[in-house]
């Protein structure tokens, strides 16, 4: 997933980085600069959710972001 204003220093720092799926959370494997100020977060789906469309929140130093829907397996 991509991301924007964030704090660039999440890159060398990816532990200031937590992903919900439905509430649950996922283990973050690693934050990219990608350019312009865009990030890439990968991050391990640790639980079946069946193809449900489900909440996905991204919190940088526990403040959150505001939930996208996705689909997820």
């Amino acid at each position: 997933m991509q991301v924007t204003n964030v704090d660039p220093g999440i890159v060398n720092a990816p532990n200031r980085v937590a992903v919900t799926l439905s509430g649950v959370p996922m283990a973050v494997q690693s934050v990219t600069a990608v350019g312009g100020g865009v990030f890439q977060i990968q991050f391990a789906v640790t639980q079946s959710f069946a193809g449900w469309q489900v909440p996905l929140v991204v919190c940088v130093d526990g403040s959150p972001s505001l939930a996208i829907q996705v689909v997820a397996q």
